[in-house]
């Protein structure tokens, strides 16, 4: 694989949710934990579900059992599990997503860990190594620690799930469009080349159920899958302000900052920091105007030499543009939109 965009890396938080007391039988010593996500004995071959079964062996007292909530017609993502907490039938452990954590906190549905993760004494929003009563704590990274904690409450645990994002490409389409597999775009010009070349209006594709052609690359149009572009341009989706104390200054650090120490030598970390979007950004508008590129831009195919020719709104109106010192003249259903 052919990566040129950096990874993105995401995590995944366990969120533990204020219990209700389950029903069981009045014999039964054991405590009953219902768990959403993670624990399924249809599929004893899971990881985490042989790491809690090896828990329930090590520990009698405890039984774990495997919450299944409402299906909802069309629902997807949390819904059944939103359900459940408004109704109070939630499970005692469930799942959250790091983009989403906070919405949770804010609204109530996440209960505080801090009786068994440990306390923030010394003021500045979270719980550090020193502080931590419980080991494991100690392992997680310090920007995941921050997701899952506001105000000096933990209400997550956060896993070392990742993922990561890049492009591929099909090496016999490179092949047969001329290009060099082995020496892949280094820049985003040579990408948009890349793609020109590999764009074809007029292909047949075979199994296509709407035939529009083969293009030089796929765009997913959901939102959070845009961040890599921005990032790639240097800049950051979010950002976040903190003001000092001491001088009024405002200095700005990036969202997955660990380290608030200003070029003057002062620690900002327990200041509150302003989140802001940084969508406005000049890195993010460099990424606005090279997605807008690639699916918007006007070109055509030199039938001379089989180059692709980039069109201005001049060249379009006259009918015509220069190669070189050539006049390559079109009509308009030789222009092509895009390449994506």
């Amino acid at each position: 694989m052919k990566k040129i965009l950096p990874p993105l890396i995401l995590s995944l938080l366990t969120l533990f949710n204020a219990p209700d007391t389950p029903a069981q039988d009045e014999n039964d010593k054991a405590v009953v934990i219902k768990i959403h996500t993670f624990y399924d004995p249809n599929k004893p071959e899971m990881d985490t579900t042989k790491i809690l079964v090896d828990l329930m062996r090590k520990n009698p007292d405890i039984r774990l059992e495997q919450w299944g909530g409402i299906r909802l017609p069309n629902g997807s993502g949390k819904a059944s599990l939103m359900m459940s907490i408004a109704g109070k039938t939630a499970p005692d452990i469930g799942q959250s997503w790091f983009h989403i954590i906070r919405n949770e906190i804010k609204n109530g549905f996440l209960y505080p860990l801090n009786e068994w993760i440990g306390y923030d004494k010394n003021g500045n929003g979270q719980i550090d190594d020193n502080e931590a009563i419980w080991p494991g704590w100690k392992k997680i990274k310090p920007l995941w620690r921050q997701v899952a904690t506001v105000d000096g409450k933990v209400y997550g645990i956060p896993t070392t799930t990742t993922a990561i994002q890049g492009i591929i490409f099909r090496v016999d389409l490179v092949e047969a469009a001329g290009l060099d597999p082995n020496k892949p775009p280094r820049n985003w010009d040579e990408f948009i080349y890349w793609c020109q070349k590999l764009t074809d209006p007029n292909k047949n594709i075979p199994g296509a159920m709407i035939q529009s052609g083969q293009r030089g690359v796929g765009l997913p149009s959901s939102g959070w899958q845009w961040l890599p572009w921005i990032q790639t341009q240097g800049g950051h989706p979010i950002i976040q302000l903190r003001t000092s104390p001491k001088t009024g200054k405002t200095y700005t650090f990036s969202s997955d900052a660990t380290d608030y120490m200003t070029p003057d030598g002062e620690n900002l970390e327990n200041v509150k920091p302003e989140w802001r979007a940084n969508f406005a950004s000049e890195a993010g508008i460099k990424a606005a105007k090279l997605i807008y590129k690639l699916r918007w831009m006007k070109w055509l195919v030199d039938p001379k030499t089989g180059e692709p020719v980039n069109l201005t709104k001049d060249d379009i109106a006259n009918g015509y543009v220069m190669v070189k010192e050539r006049k390559l003249e079109f009509k308009p259903e030789d222009i092509i939109t895009g390449c994506s």
